[in-house]
């Protein structure tokens, strides 16, 4: 700053007297403009203080806000005593070839990190009303799981991504990976509508599949693929961990659903062509179920059902006929 300033005022001196007088008025704007900018954050974070006072004293009584400033307070003090200097410790840890020890005793602390989440959402929850704790739950179990996942095997994937220029990946090209987020707008701040607003939904998992595949491919233009890779998991992980997963899952139901309506009307559609390949198959009525003919009433039901208007009943139908077969022999 004392750099600029100089260099400013040097400029200021080449135009002359003028020159000073505008230097000055333009650093005297500055100051005004940084002091109300000042006074915005400043009033912002009492606001977002009494918000948080007034939250916890209506949903969690008398003591949840005293208890949620210790519990916050105990947090930064955890961060600050054993994670303040990871980057340099895992910097110098690179240089002299000791990174998997010094990960794994950074991830030996991952059982009291994670009790430092719990403790910390436990807090929150006592201050947050009932329609929310469920959300805060999701966030909790997303925070361990991306802890439990990343220090798994003492620490291997973050060795691996330290090891593989990782950290330089990110920060080489760290205004794309911010751009990924989108065009965002910053209207009005509002944290209790912001947060009653939040919701897990199908709009906001497309968002963050898209974030994830705008990250992976940029990162991929990096010197070494194993960086995107492991950045790809590990928000893979994260996404199966949230709410989202059963977004997928319930899709899933449903695709299996309307596959076998679908398939049942294509039975019914086809019941004479499908009654007719029976006839030619099992000529006989027998016990035993013969390869050849099965294979033959197989291919026979495949064909006839492939020309209804759904793809999938003959796929179903094909697997179906195999199992079945697999069962009586």
């Amino acid at each position: 700053m004392k750099i600029i300033f100089g260099l400013l005022l040097l400029v200021a001196l080449a135009w002359g007297q003028n020159g000073i007088q505008n230097f000055f008025e333009a650093i005297k704007v500055i100051v005004e403009t940084l002091g109300k900018v000042v006074q915005a954050l400043v009033s912002i974070l009492e606001n977002i203080q009494k918000w948080i006072k007034d939250s916890c004293d209506k949903n969690g009584g008398p003591g949840a806000y005293e208890n949620l400033k210790k519990v916050w307070s105990e947090v930064i003090d955890f961060y600050d005593s054993h994670f303040k200097g990871f980057n340099q410790d895992v910097k110098e840890a690179k240089k002299t070839g000791n990174l998997s020890a010094v990960i794994k005793n950074y991830c030996r602390l991952s059982v009291p990190l994670i009790q430092s989440v719990q403790k910390l959402s436990d807090g929150a929850m006592k201050c947050s009303e009932i329609g929310f704790r469920q959300k805060l739950q999701h966030f909790r179990n997303m925070a361990e799981k991306a802890i439990n996942y990343a220090c798994e095997n003492d620490g291997v994937r973050i060795i691996s991504f330290v090891a593989e220029d990782g950290i330089d990946c990110v920060m080489g090209d760290i205004v794309s990976l911010l751009k990924c987020g989108g065009d965002i707008s910053f209207g009005a701040f509002d944290l209790p509508s912001t947060i009653k607003s939040f919701e897990f939904n199908q709009e906001l998992c497309k968002n963050y599949k898209r974030i994830q595949e705008c990250m992976v491919q940029t990162l991929g233009k990096c010197n070494k693929n194993e960086p995107a890779k492991l950045i790809n998991d590990f928000l893979n992980e994260i996404y199966k961990s949230s709410p989202c997963h059963s977004f997928n899952d319930a899709r899933m139901l449903f695709q299996v659903l309307g596959a076998l309506e679908d398939g049942l009307a294509c039975l019914n559609e086809k019941s004479e062509e499908l009654e007719k390949c029976g006839n030619d198959a099992f000529p006989k009525s027998t016990e035993k179920l013969e390869y050849d003919e099965v294979k033959q009433f197989q291919s026979c039901v495949v064909k006839t059902t492939s020309t209804c208007k759904q793809d999938m009943p003959s796929e179903i139908i094909d697997t179906l006929i195999d199992y079945i077969y697999s069962l009586s022999t």
